[in-house]
């Protein structure tokens, strides 16, 4: 037993109609979406960023060097011709390219499909929610229903005035580029459930393939190494293990962007860390 560690939420054992009835809201929210986005799903075709990053993760034009996407990212996705000048936009998101190379070799080029998976993570997230409002924080009914309403509604699949979106559709719904942000956020829910476990192992592969997915992820780390009273143990040895866990996806993220700002001077990170705070 831990004395210096507080009391963690622990997990209540739910009853079988409990696990039946968030199955059945997973697997309804899921068909709803495929219902209801069907003309989307049917009209398909890859516009905006999408052309990019499938053009550099499936091998449709020619071979694909899955090194280049740890040692350049996303350089030169977005620049349609070499004379035309931009942004830099060498985002460092590997496990996206393998995501895309993967989708390719199971769908093809049916994006459609794509964005099937990524309903179906929405769902999933949706269900995660409710089981940690009902199962881990216990929460009164009204709040856990809150929790799950808000899920529902994912900032990213709500229109947003500074996004000018073809048909004023959100393009989470539209675009598997774009659904992006829900693996990730699957990914750190996951990852809190096995944190308010103390399962810092668990924890840190989850957050470090969320990170590999997309950076808005490292929030995750920060917050869990900043619970000191969660990770720290009266053995100092197993805190620093603790510790150690907790620091290791950001100390891989930090390096694959290292690398890129050492590789590329007009990085975009380099451009982001070279800009004033405001």
């Amino acid at each position: 037993m831990n004395p210096m560690a507080p009391a963690v939420a622990q997990r209540a054992g739910l009853s079988k109609w409990q696990w039946w009835l968030i199955a059945a809201l997973v697997l309804l929210l899921w068909l709803l979406q495929r219902w209801l986005f069907r003309p989307i799903l049917l009209d398909y075709f890859p516009t905006l960023d999408e052309i990019g990053v499938r053009a550099g993760s499936m091998p449709i034009g020619g071979p694909i060097n899955p090194w280049r996407w740890f040692t350049h990212g996303f350089e030169g996705y977005f620049v349609p011709y070499p004379e035309w000048g931009g942004p830099g936009s060498d985002f460092w998101r590997p496990l996206v390219n393998g995501y895309y190379w993967l989708s390719y070799h199971v769908f093809g080029q049916h994006g459609a499909d794509q964005l099937l998976v990524g309903y179906a993570a929405h769902a999933l997230v949706v269900g995660l929610v409710c089981y940690l409002s009902v199962a881990v924080l216990r929460l009164r009914w009204w709040l856990a229903a809150a929790a799950v309403a808000i899920a529902i509604c994912n900032p990213s699949y709500l229109q947003q005035d500074t996004l000018l979106d073809p048909f004023l559709i959100p393009r989470a719904i539209q675009y598997p580029i774009y659904q992006i942000e829900i693996f990730d956020a699957l990914l750190v829910v996951l990852a809190l459930l096995a944190f308010l476990e103390r399962r810092f192992a668990l924890f840190s592969l989850l957050t470090m393939v969320a990170l590999l997915f997309k950076e808005t992820a490292v929030s995750a780390p920060l917050c869990a190494l900043a619970l000191t009273g969660v990770w720290r143990h009266a053995e100092r040895r197993q805190s620093l293990k603790n510790f150690a866990w907790l620091l290791a996806p950001l100390v891989i993220w930090s390096a694959g962007i290292a690398a890129m700002l050492l590789q590329h001077a007009d990085s975009v990170y380099a451009l982001a860390l070279n800009e004033p705070l405001p």
